[in-house]
């Protein structure tokens, strides 16, 4: 390798030394705020973070990305949606994506690396359970392709959390959970 070659990968390297200081800062402040908005929901209600997530989300999927998503007629439909945007994007791999119907149950299954697995490993820590922040989005997801009334009558259940290893979310309808039976159910099941 000449001389000339060598200052121009070491101007390269330095270069890219920098950007991953900045990507790192940027990523631990993102994180940080993250953990503030699901510390305030854990705190308030999910209310608060669904709507932080529906802004954000509805903002990228229609401003950033552009696009009008088509109206589908269901919600394992919706979320699937979601996830190919999200594969497409860089946000999650589809095939780390599990999705299982059950009735009106939709277990979802996550596996492998997660941009939320240290917000979600602090939570954790502290004794709450986190709102999933992969999850949460397909819950906008079933709004903007089968309109409010529909996601409204939706959320979302942590059935297992391990951040970075396999995280279990069960989206339901929120009768179902009102249901003494299925209360008791979700008591002894978790």
């Amino acid at each position: 390798m000449s001389k000339k070659e060598e200052n121009v990968l070491e101007k390269y390297r330095a270069e890219y030394e920098k950007l991953k200081v900045l990507y790192d800062h940027i990523y631990q402040v993102l994180n940080d705020w993250l953990y503030g908005i699901q510390m305030v929901a854990i705190d308030d209600g999910e209310k608060l973070y669904r709507r932080i997530e529906k802004i954000g989300v509805t903002h990228w999927i229609k401003h950033t990305l552009g696009l009008n998503l088509k109206k589908v007629d269901s919600p394992l439909k919706a979320i699937e949606t979601y996830i190919d945007i999200a594969d497409k994007e860089g946000l999650m791999k589809r095939d780390q994506c599990h999705l299982e119907k059950n009735g009106e149950k939709i277990k979802v299954t996550i596996s492998g690396s997660c941009i939320y697995q240290k917000v979600c490993g602090d939570i954790l820590k502290e004794g709450f359970t986190p709102l999933c922040g992969r999850t949460i989005p397909f819950l906008v997801a079933i709004e903007l392709t089968m309109g409010e009334e529909v996601a409204e009558k939706y959320r979302c259940e942590a059935v297992e959390i391990n951040p970075g290893k396999k995280c279990e979310i069960e989206i339901m309808p929120v009768w179902w959970l009102s249901t003494e039976s299925n209360k008791e159910y979700i008591k002894n099941s978790g």
